[in-house]
């Protein structure tokens, strides 16, 4: 079984360096030292995980010659393994690249490292929301964090709508609408009920992507295609009524 090393593994580099060194006085930095071990720990863990990469095609092969429930089966987790130990691959080959000093770090990347593969600005184009955290460069960090601040947005107007039609549908909806998620909401609740007004947001947002990807020319979006700004729809959200309180405000 191949070992990954450690702190053996350290040492054993440290008296190979003594011992290749011994008629040199200056002392080896032990920080070189690790940082090759670990090179050396990498590149093991990333030919364990070809070689596992290599046997489960070779398995998922000879069950993809099978004309059998079973052998699909057997393709479809062999195929999830393979996906896994691929990861592992590219994850420590980076890794390994990084502690080399081959690839910058994260954080040390420069903000205006352009991706190769990204969509010129003003256009809407793929964007890739996966992966390690790790190997997102910053431009891509930035334009996931606004995405999610789009979509809680979405989702706070969304839920606004929603409740307004669920406060005029009859007393039982109410009643079972009462407590549920969100999700619940927009989806089982609003299908049984009238919609108006999470039609109308529905709409909105539609129509607000639409004016983004033609951007018309000597015109201004109204304010109702969005996206809501998050902030006043937060301040909206923590004013708003809840339980009793909203019933009431109903009522009046």
């Amino acid at each position: 079984m191949v070992g990954l090393g450690g702190k053996e593994k350290v040492a054993a580099e440290l008296e190979e360096y003594d011992e290749d060194e011994a008629g040199d006085t200056e002392t080896p930095d032990p920080l070189t030292v690790m940082r090759d071990a670990d090179v050396g720990t990498l590149q093991t863990i990333q030919g364990m995980a070809e070689s596992f990469c290599t046997w489960l095609h070779a398995k998922g092969a000879q069950q993809m010659e099978k004309d059998t429930d079973e052998a699909v089966d057997q393709v479809r987790q062999l195929s999830t393994s393979f996906n896994k130990a691929a990861r592992a691959v590219r994850l420590s080959m980076v890794l390994k690249h990084e502690v080399a000093g081959l690839r910058p770090l994260p954080n040390m990347r420069p903000a205006a490292a352009a991706n190769e593969n990204a969509a010129p600005k003003g256009r809407n184009g793929a964007t890739r929301f996966y992966g390690d955290w790790r190997d997102y460069t910053d431009e891509e960090r930035a334009e996931y964090k606004e995405a999610e601040k789009k979509l809680e947005a979405y989702m706070r107007k969304l839920s606004d709508a929603v409740a307004i039609d669920i406060a005029a549908a009859p007393p039982e909806i109410q009643a079972k609408a009462k407590g549920q998620s969100v999700a619940v909401k927009l989806t089982t609740i609003a299908a049984s009920i009238p919609h108006p007004t999470l039609d109308r947001a529905l709409a909105d947002i539609e129509l607000g992507k639409l004016w983004d990807s033609l951007a018309p020319r000597y015109a201004t979006k109204p304010e109702s295609l969005g996206p809501p700004d998050p902030k006043v729809l937060n301040e909206r959200w923590n004013a708003a009524p809840r339980g009793s309180a909203a019933k009431a405000t109903q009522r009046r």
